[in-house]
């Protein structure tokens, strides 16, 4: 059973990878789209559409322009996992929760409070390490 699904992984990748270019550049400039989108192989259609509810969100900030990209919209340390599945884009049939059993509901409410624990600055220091 997949518990995260295939687009948080990518969104969640997306916004680890602008932070680590930002990071490892020191500077605000910003990650052009085409670079994120063939760094996280994703299909360009979606991770546009996601990248502005990310914005919409506070999440990430957008520039335009030759120089155009995404920047984080807010320090790494306070965007979690959760915060980015709660801000994708869904259809309205989607968002309607469909009748759970109460411990169905005690596991999900647990593993959001696990996925809300999970911050891009953590993200990107377990990648440090790994790499050290």
């Amino acid at each position: 059973m997949d518990f995260f699904p295939r687009r948080a992984a990518e969104v969640t990748r997306a916004v680890l990878f602008i932070a680590y270019e930002t990071e490892a550049r020191l500077d605000a400039r910003a990650v052009p789209a085409p670079m994120i989108l063939k760094h996280i192989g994703a299909e360009k259609r979606h991770l546009e559409t996601t990248l502005q509810s990310f914005v919409h969100a506070g999440i990430l900030k957008a520039r335009r322009g030759p120089a155009g990209g995404y920047l984080l919209g807010r320090p790494a340390d306070t965007i979690s996992v959760l915060d980015l599945i709660d801000a994708l884009p869904t259809e309205a049939e989607e968002k309607a929760l469909p009748m759970i059993p109460r411990r169905a509901a005690l596991a999900a409410d647990r593993y959001s409070k696990e996925l809300a624990s999970i911050t891009i600055a953590s993200l990107l220091k377990d990648m440090e390490q790994e790499a050290a």
